[in-house]
């Protein structure tokens, strides 16, 4: 078993590492304001659908997949903008831990990383499953209207 306390290797950062950090910061800025642009479209835009049906709309029977998109696509949204919340977070805390000497604000940059990491993970884990649910709609439907199309093909004949 490894002695944590000794370490397996010290890190030194040079100027170029420190200046990729830096851009890093930039980039994870730039990037947290774009999810944040399309978070709030998404979320405006599944708000709007779900709060202003028309009285023909509210009659009319809706497939399970439009039921809860608005739903998902808040939840997505929102599991985006708190994993692009640590990723904004760690090259922070690891260039003030860089600058200060900080090895335990170093670990913690790098277990905020890890937690913006582990939450697209999840991310990345419903929109999978979300894309097969509605790949398996859309292949059903497909299938039901060439089922339809045979029946009145048939009838015509």
């Amino acid at each position: 078993m490894i002695n944590e306390e000794t370490g397996l290797f010290e890190v030194k950062f040079t100027e170029q590492g420190k200046k990729f950090i830096r851009k890093f910061v930039t980039i994870s800025y730039t990037i947290f304001v774009l999810v944040l642009f399309s978070t709030t479209v998404s979320v405006i835009w599944s708000i709007t659908t779900l709060t202003h049906k028309t009285p023909i709309e509210a009659n009319d029977s809706v497939s399970f997949y439009d039921a809860i998109y608005p739903y998902t696509s808040i939840l997505f949204s929102l599991i985006a903008l708190t994993s692009n919340f640590y990723y904004v977070r760690f090259p922070r805390v690891l260039l003030r831990s860089i600058e200060l000497n900080d090895e335990f604000g170093a670990n913690r940059a790098f277990g905020l990383l890890f937690k913006g990491a582990m939450i697209f993970l999840v991310w990345l884990i419903l929109d999978a499953i979300f894309l097969m649910s509605f790949s398996l709609i859309v292949l059903t439907y497909i299938y039901l209207l060439e089922d339809r199309l045979l029946i009145f093909d048939r009838s015509l004949g």
